[in-house]
């Protein structure tokens, strides 16, 4: 186009003009973008995409169900569990959103130095305490205070198992030991996160007997993004798959002494203040159960007030003889009165297995598939250290670990009704 072609002529101006007052024509510039025009908030930057935080949803899907199946035993009644949204926020923002006062705990996200935030609405966690202290009847309104000090060791225990399961969630993409190491009743006490630090909040929604409160995980958003990239790069498909079924399912882990014999009529006679002594040592490793099946030696600690055991090698089948092999047990009583032993002798002189159940929990099966020599599980501890005898697979006693002189032994706190014992083994 040549530069005489490009400049109007008179007339055209003149016809312009004409059509511009008679309305045919806008006055003003370029057309203006359809839609609602919002102002740009920049100090709030939006991290991830859709697409992420839709990642982001489909990880944490399996987490609605982990948390009714925790929640109904407790309250005692159906409860209903949805994911209601995974949204960026800054701490302001879901500080202003939230109740105050809450519950509100920091987890450590280990190995690293990230934390997270799990938050509880007073709508479900005085419901949660009322009934752990025994409280029966409808589930009343909250109280419009903070938590007690009393209140908070019960639900400082649904709150570490609703971070085990979370950590469950992960499994199949990225291996994380959630601890709380920190606990508020506000959002905007809590240390270490800057006003307008930008975090991840994925909300459910619980509702039980037409009452609906909320828990909420917040996720720094370098953890979000690093939990998207391993999804990414593992492949896995949005939505459920057969794979990510296999590893959030539950495996039964258990702790167990090695097996010893003790005879029919010593195990008749068992009694409270007897004491069990084995033919083991404080050296004898410890037989690690997944799934019914030893698989593992360790050795048994202590670990920041739980217990924990250090696991040792691998045991192959053959290998695994000689820590599987029944040993001998004698059995030291303490002088009492003894009912009458009935008639057959040689049936109560039999020996029967005995195993000691020390510890017990449950592992994601990725968990389990990350076990390597060196690494440390921990356990809820019992009671008074507690210990479970078995015997045929079912449990008739239980005492507290002794040492006597170099042997380990067991000092009976209870024992069932041995008519029971005996009839179990037929």
């Amino acid at each position: 186009m040549s530069e005489s072609e490009r400049i109007l002529s008179r007339q055209e101006i003149d016809a312009l003009l004409r059509a511009i007052n008679a309305g045919e024509l806008p006055s003003g510039g370029k057309p203006g973008p359809s839609g609602t025009v919002t102002p740009l908030d920049f100090r709030r930057p939006q991290r991830l995409s859709r697409r992420e935080l839709r990642v982001i949803q489909t990880i944490h899907e399996p987490l609605a169900q982990a948390m009714r199946d925790l929640l109904a035993p407790i309250l005692r009644t159906p409860v209903e569990v949805q994911l209601a949204g995974v949204e960026q926020v800054t701490l302001a923002e879901f500080a202003d959103a939230v109740a105050s006062p809450t519950a509100v705990a920091v987890a450590a996200v280990e190995p690293g130095e990230t934390s997270l935030l799990l938050e509880i609405d007073p709508l479900v966690a005085f419901p949660v305490v009322e009934r752990m202290l025994g409280a029966g009847g409808p589930i009343a309104p909250p109280p419009s205070r903070s938590l007690r000090e009393m209140d908070w060791p019960l639900l400082d225990r649904v709150m570490e198992r609703l971070l085990e399961r979370l950590g469950r969630c992960w499994g199949g993409i990225m291996v994380a030991h959630l601890k709380v190491r920190a606990r508020e009743t506000s959002v905007r006490a809590v240390g270490g996160l800057l006003p307008d630090e930008t975090l991840v909040q994925i909300g459910f929604l619980v509702e039980s007997e037409g009452r609906r409160g909320g828990v909420n995980v917040c996720l720094p958003s370098s953890l979000a993004e690093r939990l998207v990239e391993r999804q990414t790069a593992s492949g896995a498909k949005a939505g459920s798959t057969a794979v990510a079924a296999v590893l959030h399912a539950d495996v039964p882990v258990a702790v167990r002494l090695p097996a010893e014999s003790i005879l029919l009529r010593d195990l008749q006679a068992l009694s409270p203040g007897d004491v069990l002594v084995s033919g083991q040592t404080e050296e004898t490793p410890v037989l690690v159960e997944i799934g019914g099946v030893s698989k593992l030696a360790g050795r048994v600690g202590r670990l920041r007030g739980r217990r924990a055991v250090l696991v040792g090698e691998w045991l192959d089948e053959p290998g695994a003889q000689r820590w599987l092999q029944p040993g001998s047990r004698r059995l030291r009583r303490k002088p009492a009165d003894r009912a009458r032993a009935p008639e057959g002798k040689a049936v109560l002189a039999a020996p029967v297995e005995v195993r000691g159940v020390v510890a017990e929990r449950v592992l994601a099966l990725a968990e389990v598939a990350n076990l390597r020599s060196g690494s440390v599980l921990t356990f809820p501890l019992r009671a008074g250290g507690a210990v479970t005898l078995e015997v045929g697979g079912r449990r008739f006693a239980e005492g507290a670990a002794v040492c006597v002189g170099e042997r380990l032994g067991v000092q009976i706190a209870s024992v069932q009704d041995p008519r029971q014992t005996l009839r179990g083994l037929g």
